[in-house]
């Protein structure tokens, strides 16, 4: 499972960084170094709807148990998130 989780973590994760735009998904602070982020707190689950980025500040925030209640996406990220799980889907 780990080498699993390990390979498409890696492949997917400039893509969540490229469609949020490397911008923290709290404060909108956009840089190269922003962390991409498991909403639901299971490394295993890497779809794209359950990746964000955060900048250092609020990943340590979140990890410290401060709660996003729930996601919300412009009408253009959703999409390229579905077509991105899609994709994997077919290539995974």
């Amino acid at each position: 499972m780990a080498r699993e989780y390990c390979y498409k973590f890696q492949k997917i994760k400039p893509v969540i960084l490229f469609i949020y735009e490397y911008r923290c998904y709290i404060c909108g602070l956009q840089n190269s170094r922003n962390h991409v982020h498991h909403w639901n707190e299971n490394p295993g689950d890497n779809g794209a709807l359950n990746l964000i980025v955060l900048c250092s500040v609020h990943h340590k925030m979140i990890h410290g148990k401060i709660v996003i209640s729930e996601m919300n996406y412009t009408p253009a990220q959703a999409h390229l998130l579905w077509l991105l799980d899609k994709f994997w889907e077919v290539v995974g």
